[in-house]
């Protein structure tokens, strides 16, 4: 094995053996996510209120609504348990909209070629994204319903097609804010208290010195610390994606390569400023303040714990020099569709520009003791 995969190795097992560092660089964040996620982007299936929609009067129609009427009174019906009233679709849609009801199943006239299985008739299920609570749970409820009728009829053979209608537009919730601003911090930590403060501790102890010694080049050491920097950040991402899929019951695997170059670009930026961290700081406890000072800087200063809304115009301005703002606007919009701030291209070049601002400050102060 090459001196590249040597040091990869040695890197992972000091990040393992260092369980401190471990739990603040992946458990904690992805614990706080999961906490802030269920906190504010909880739903409950119970008591969601819906109705149904019959566009004509023929047999067929009838005779479908009526069986999902009877079905969520027992509390058979697939979606669960439904408080589900018949409306015409002029009030249904009304009371969607003033938040007077979760979910409106509008069934079109049910032809003869779609009992045959050869043309499905296409099923509307509206919602309102504007009511947080039970925008998720009414989508999921919508879906399932018109997979449950499909079952029924035909023993799943498709009879019905499912098309949802959003009858508002989308209120971000802060479940969906926070989540991956999580991310983020959790790609800071990883910086800050998984690089930049173990490097400066393995100075201190010599180690770098031998490593220096050998016929091991700056740029091979670097390569391989940062390449198992990235393997650790590909994990976690992997894993808030997953809350997300989980909590949210969002389609991230819909933008998974932007959102893996995301990924990429901010752990090689913030690798990147943990070397530069500890090329400037001799000892470790200068790399313990300097990191903190970046830590809180970058945490309250970057608009991950408020929104927009909620920051001062001023702090608002100088999160604008702050790389990690652009690599949270950029796990927002990846990950949940959240508003952005900037486009993703100006993310990315922002990134970028400030990766190599770190790297050339990092090779030029790089020393092994």
């Amino acid at each position: 094995m090459g001196a590249f995969g040597q040091i990869y190795l040695t890197q992972a097992r000091i990040f393992f053996r260092d369980r401190v560092t471990l739990a603040v660089t992946v458990a904690l964040p992805l614990i706080l996510s999961a906490f802030f996620g269920l906190l504010f982007g909880s739903t409950d299936t119970a008591g969601l209120k819906a109705a149904v929609v019959a566009s004509d009067s023929s047999q067929t129609t009838t005779s479908v609504v009526e069986g999902l009427l009877n079905s969520a009174a027992d509390g058979s019906s697939g979606g669960g348990k439904l408080e589900l009233v018949r409306k015409d679709e002029a009030t249904a849609m009304a009371a969607l909209k003033q938040g007077d009801l979760d979910l409106v199943l509008i069934f079109p006239p049910i032809s003869t070629t779609a009992v045959a299985g050869e043309s499905p008739a296409v099923v509307t299920y509206a919602y309102n994204s504007g009511n947080a609570q039970t925008a998720g749970t009414a989508r999921l409820v919508g879906e399932t319903v018109v997979a449950q009728l499909n079952v029924d009829l035909a023993g799943g053979t498709p009879r019905l097609a499912a098309e949802p209608v959003d009858v508002a537009s989308h209120t971000p919730t802060l479940s969906e804010f926070y989540i991956p601003n999580f991310l983020a911090i959790s790609t800071l930590w990883l910086s800050i208290f998984a690089t930049a403060l173990p490097l400066v501790r393995q100075r201190e102890e010599g180690c770098l010195l031998r490593i220096g010694i050998a016929p091991v080049s700056k740029v091979t050491f670097m390569a391989g610390v940062t390449t198992w920097r990235l393997t650790v950040g590909v994990l976690q991402s992997a894993l808030f994606a997953a809350v997300a899929v989980a909590i949210l019951r969002l389609d991230v695997l819909g933008r998974w390569p932007l959102f893996l170059a995301a990924v990429v670009v901010g752990n090689l930026v913030l690798t990147l400023m943990g070397y530069m961290i500890a090329s400037l700081a001799g000892t470790v406890a200068r790399a313990e303040g300097t990191a903190q000072l970046f830590n809180f800087a970058f945490m309250f200063l970057s608009g991950v714990f408020f929104t927009a809304d909620m920051l001062p115009e001023i702090l608002t301005k100088i999160s604008y020099a702050i790389p990690l703002t652009y690599l949270a606007d950029l796990f927002r919009q990846l990950m949940v569709g959240y508003p952005p701030i900037f486009p993703l291209w100006v993310c990315f070049a922002v990134l970028g520009g400030w990766g190599v601002v770190f790297g050339g400050v990092a090779l030029k102060a790089w020393r092994w003791k």
